[in-house]
């Protein structure tokens, strides 16, 4: 299997905690996101990582990924086998994915390291501060609740 994807993001390394939890081979093509060439945006129409190769399927995002490599390979089952467990399981999945991804990937990292390294801008240095003062403490709140 192929793991198209940069050790930076938060969605390929889990992909590869699954791979390995699994204890199933794998390789990394260590590509920037939004990047990459021609192949890169046939793998990936949105331009996104994770992308995982397996043969001849090639699927995106994480958390299709995590359950291909579930119902594929049953052994070291990664999610709960009770239905409601599980349920709770996938909605904490994409409540870290959609909501904290949101805030430490898009409104932190990416302000403070990728708009002035990569694109050469200022980050939204409002939007950081707001984020770790609000939104943050307000997430880490409920998933404490």
């Amino acid at each position: 299997m192929l793991v198209v994807g940069s050790y930076l993001s938060p969605y390929v390394r889990k992909v590869l905690a699954c791979l390995e939890l699994k204890q199933l081979a794998y390789e990394v093509d260590p590509i920037v996101p939004f990047y990459g060439d021609e192949r890169f945006g046939a793998l990936s129409p949105l331009r996104r990582i994770p992308v995982l190769i397996d043969g001849d399927l090639t699927l995106c995002d994480s958390s299709v990924i995590c359950q291909y490599l579930e119902d594929k390979y049953p052994a070291h089952a990664l999610y709960p086998a009770d239905v409601a467990d599980r349920a709770r399981a996938c909605w904490l999945e994409e409540f870290a994915d959609s909501r904290l991804g949101d805030l430490f990937i898009w409104r932190l990292f990416y302000q403070a390291a990728v708009r002035p390294s990569v694109w050469g801008e200022k980050g939204d240095r409002e939007l950081s501060e707001r984020t770790l003062t609000v939104d943050v403490p307000a997430a880490m709140d409920w998933l404490e609740g």
